[in-house]
């Protein structure tokens, strides 16, 4: 059975946080962790190296929306990140649109 995780805020959003989680999450033998996507959370992006070379097994997978990126740069960062860190990175693409955004 493999356990995944979906990060809601439950450990905070900032660096030395996601870190953490990461940790903590990979000492509980999780399968991955899934970052989603919202207007009120950071972007994940430029904490994904840091959270990958802390851990050995944990995958990650990032939640986008089409219309915020374009498949070919998604393509591109998704590439650049497995010629580094290996195949521990996947994209959850969530279609359809935000609620009533401010």
């Amino acid at each position: 059975m493999k356990f995944h995780w979906m990060h809601r805020f439950d450990f905070g959003n900032n660096e030395k946080d996601l870190t953490n989680m990461s940790l903590v999450l990979e000492r509980s033998k999780a399968y991955s962790v899934l970052l989603t996507f919202s207007f009120t959370s950071p972007d994940y992006l430029p904490f994904l190296p840091n959270m990958i070379r802390c851990t050995k097994n944990l995958k990650f997978m990032l939640a986008l929306r089409p219309y915020t990126i374009s498949p070919e740069y998604a393509i591109r960062i998704f590439n650049t990140i497995k010629n580094n860190y290996g195949d521990r990175l996947t994209f959850n693409m969530v279609a359809g649109k935000m609620g009533n955004v401010s």
